[in-house]
């Protein structure tokens, strides 16, 4: 296919545009696949509402089918750029953008998603950017899409395979990796670094607090715990604590507590409950009962450890890399 100059530059810059758009918002959910299961659900639960499908079997799949697109969302903005198989990820990448499209207008519309989590944490965008972008999105790929018979691969076609091979197995192994453990980059209220005290209390640029269901831990533990060195223990369900996670969550807290540093629990588990759990699973330190979407906020996997000195998070750990002794005392400066 003969092109015009014009039209060679335009699907050129197309192609690059849409192509590390594509790559950069599919790392981020790549880094995050929980926290896209999140918005995922919320989406299922809207259709549930107004359209009387079944959310159940959907939200029961979240996180795979967050992972599936995360992935499948970078390799073809990879795909893309290098060239590699140009109609087939053309054709994907049309009715990519007309679903994204048809499902952020429907939210601006209805205002029942108020964020489509297009760029996870790291960037909110409202109903209606989120719509623009897309449709702005549509116009470019609707370009490759016409032109799509002109697209040449950049390498020979075994140094393409190697490359698109390597990188789509780089993307699923970072999304494994961070999905096992906690984000690479933290882009959440909670991160190592962060100002927990700040994030819960006081509006930023925007006016808004980044945490604003955080119940201080003091109003039941009678202590603060943005004063001196604390662990906060954050555990969504007490009822269905693991044994071998129990048999952890003790063990970090005596090592705590060792070091001088005040413990204290964080648990979704309904109040009338804690009492009673507390004494079976002989937890030798308070129980604070807070929101469970808060403490999914701060921290994915569960039982997880959250360190601060003075408020400030220095040190954050989840369920499949509990603290150590030297861990804990290395973050608060301890020879």
């Amino acid at each position: 296919m003969n092109l015009t100059p014009p039209i060679r530059l335009a699907l050129g810059a197309s192609r690059l545009l849409v192509g590390l758009l594509f790559i950069v918002s599919g790392l981020i959910k790549c880094n995050d696949i929980t926290g896209f299961s999140y918005k995922l659900v919320e989406y299922f639960n809207v259709f549930e509402d107004h359209f009387g499908l079944p959310a159940a079997p959907f939200v029961a799949t979240a996180v795979f089918q967050a992972g599936f697109i995360a992935v499948i969302e970078t390799v073809m903005g990879l795909f893309l750029l290098l060239g590699i198989l140009a109609r087939p990820t053309a054709h994907a990448l049309l009715y990519l953008i007309v679903f994204f499209t048809f499902l952020t207008g429907y939210s601006w519309l209805t205002n029942s998603v108020t964020d489509c989590g297009c760029f996870g944490d790291a960037l909110k965008l409202t109903p209606f950017q989120s719509f623009v972008k897309d449709l702005i999105l549509l116009v470019f790929i609707g370009l490759i899409f016409r032109y799509r018979g002109a697209i040449r691969p950049l390498l020979p076609p075994q140094p393409s395979l190697v490359a698109g091979s390597a990188g789509a197995l780089l993307f699923l192994g970072y999304t494994l990796y961070c999905w096992h453990y906690e984000p690479v980059i933290d882009f959440r209220p909670a991160c190592v670094g962060c100002d927990l005290h700040r994030n819960t209390t006081e509006a930023d640029a925007e006016g808004v607090v980044r945490l604003p269901d955080y119940v201080p831990f003091a109003e039941t533990c009678g202590q603060d715990e943005f004063k001196g060195q604390t662990l906060l223990i954050l555990i969504k369900d007490l009822e269905s604590l693991d044994p071998d996670d129990l048999a952890t969550v003790r063990r970090v807290a005596e090592e705590a507590a060792q070091l001088r540093i005040a413990v204290m629990a964080g648990t979704a588990t309904p109040s009338a409950r804690v009492r009673e759990l507390k004494a079976q699973l002989q937890l030798p330190f308070c129980v604070h009962v807070t929101d469970q979407t808060m403490l999914k906020t701060m921290l994915r996997k569960h039982p997880g450890y959250l360190l601060l000195r003075e408020g400030l998070v220095v040190g954050k750990w989840p369920a499949t890399a509990p603290p150590r002794a030297s861990d804990l005392a290395a973050r608060l400066g301890h020879s």
